[in-house]
Formats: structure tokens, sequence, C-alpha cells
């Protein structure tokens, strides 16, 4: 039989964790450390867990439950499930336990039934002085759904979207490429020179087509076709075979880049209509422009 203060431990430290990996306030400190630091931030956050368990059970048998041992749930359960007898103290301690690990779920679950956890998270992970490079533009790019330019050291450019990023330290980024190019050795000016975007549609449209020709052979009704076509593609993601690994080491500069805009500044730049800025000042307050946190 495992002895009490193991399986208190052991209770301290799931219920802990759970509890800190379900908080938009310490999920991403907890997913980046390690070893006793974890284990130690997990056990307190237990022992607090198993305090208020502890209360709210003995408050439960104020109000009449478990008032004779021999009828509890949790008696009923353990000598069920192992066939012996058990002490009313271990029978009090698995409840307890049980109701720890409960309240590690139900807390969190009840704290953001009214909020957008999603978007809290998000938002604390923009904030946190640990996270990664480019954490803000990749914020504002998933944000405004506009790409973002990558300029490398050896002056290639790549424009796209963030495929993914680690809350833990990285070495690479990956993004789901729309443009490549360069930018020319003397003005610096980007030449868009491999359209990704466009080859994928193609290959879509050439996917699409083939399916269609299959199915149609094999005498599905158009609207089952039409049906299945548009599944697969939900499911075969094209864009994943274009994944492009960039090594933080290598990007010089990065930005938004709005292709809405791009002809405008093309045009500007090209006929010289641009004007000098003089004494221009913003409009607004200085809080719009920088905050300070």
């Amino acid at each position: 039989m495992i002895k009490p203060t193991v399986l208190i431990v052991f209770i301290l430290g799931i219920a802990g964790y759970n509890l800190l990996r379900n908080i938009h306030k310490t999920h991403y400190v907890l997913k980046r450390s390690n070893g006793y630091h974890t284990f130690f931030s997990s056990s307190s956050a237990g022992i607090i867990l198993f305090v208020i368990a502890t209360l709210l059970y003995f408050w439960l048998i104020k109000l009449g439950y478990n008032y004779n041992p021999d009828n509890s749930l949790g008696k009923s359960l353990l000598e069920t499930t192992f066939s012996q007898e058990f002490t009313p103290e271990f029978i009090s301690l698995i409840e307890i336990s049980a109701l720890t690990l409960l309240l590690s779920q139900a807390i969190p679950w009840f704290f953001y039934l009214p909020l957008d956890k999603k978007e809290m998270l998000r938002r604390e992970f923009l904030r946190d002085a640990e996270s990664p490079e480019f954490t803000r533009l990749f914020y504002q790019s998933s944000l405004t759904g506009i790409p973002v330019l990558f300029t490398l050291s050896d002056r290639k450019v790549y424009i796209g979207y963030i495929y993914e990023i680690q809350v833990k330290q990285f070495t690479d980024i990956y993004i789901l490429p729309l443009f490549s190019g360069y930018r020319c050795q003397n003005e610096l000016k980007l030449k868009k020179v491999t359209p990704y975007k466009s080859v994928v549609d193609l290959l879509e449209t050439k996917e699409i087509e083939r399916k269609k020709n299959v199915l149609s052979r094999a005498g599905y009704y158009e609207e089952d076709i039409n049906e299945y076509v548009n599944d697969y593609l939900d499911q075969r993601n094209i864009w994943a075979d274009f994944i492009i690994a960039l090594p933080l080491r290598e990007i010089v500069h990065a930005h938004l880049h709005d292709f809405a805009h791009e002809n405008m500044f093309r045009e500007l730049e090209v006929n010289h209509k641009w004007k000098e800025l003089g004494s221009f000042r913003f409009s607004g307050s200085s809080e719009n422009i920088f905050k300070m946190k």
C-alpha cells in the first residue's frame, strides 16, 4: 500500500502543476521552468489547494457529508476497487486528495468561464519579458492578418506568416512563405522572385481537379464530390509542404508588410512624390505612441 506521505507529495505536485498550467499569469513561467524550480512551484500551489480542500472537506462534514464513515463515497470506492478495509483516516486523506485535484481543475474553469482565456494567454505571452525575440511583431501579425517581412544577413527576403513559435528559447522561426526574394546590393530595394502563394494555389487547383475526376469516374454524385474535396483540403494542408525555417541569428530586420499599400509606396518612391517631414509632430499624445509597462 502506498504511504500517505508519498501520496500527499504526489497529489500536491500534480494539483499544483495543473492549477499553474491553467492560469494565464503563471502558464508561461511554468513552461519555461524545469527541475526543482518546477517542483517547488507546483508543490507550493498544491499546498494552498490542499489547505482549501481540507477546509472544504470539514465544511462538508459539518453539513452532514461523511457523518457515518461506513457510508462515505471514498470508503465504497476504495473497498470495491482493492477488496480490503481501510482506516477512516486514510479514507479521509484520499477524499481530501481527490477534492484537491478537483479544485485544481474547477477553479480555473470557473474563473475563465466568462472570460476569453485564449486571448488572455496571448496577451500575457506578449507582455512577458522572457518571451522570445519578435514576439510583439508576431502578435501584431496574428492580430491584423498582415504578413511579416524578414530580411536575412545575406539580403535574402521572405514574406509570410509565422507558423510556429516556441515558448522556451529557440533558434529557428518557422514561416509559411507568400513570397521570397532579395534586396539589391546598392539601394536595398525589395525584389520579389518566388511566388509561393501562386504555386500553392495552382497545386490546390490541380489537386481538386484530380480528386474530382477520380470520384466522378467512380460514380459519385457532384454534391458528395464537392463535400469530400472540401474535407480533403481541410485535412491536407498544402501550405505545410513549403514551411521554411529561418535561423534567428540570420535575421537582420523584420517588419509587417501590407501588400495593400505596396503599390502606393512604390509609386511614390519612383515618382519622388514624397515630401520632407519638416516640423512634423504626431497629433496624438505620447501615451498613444509609447507605453511603459
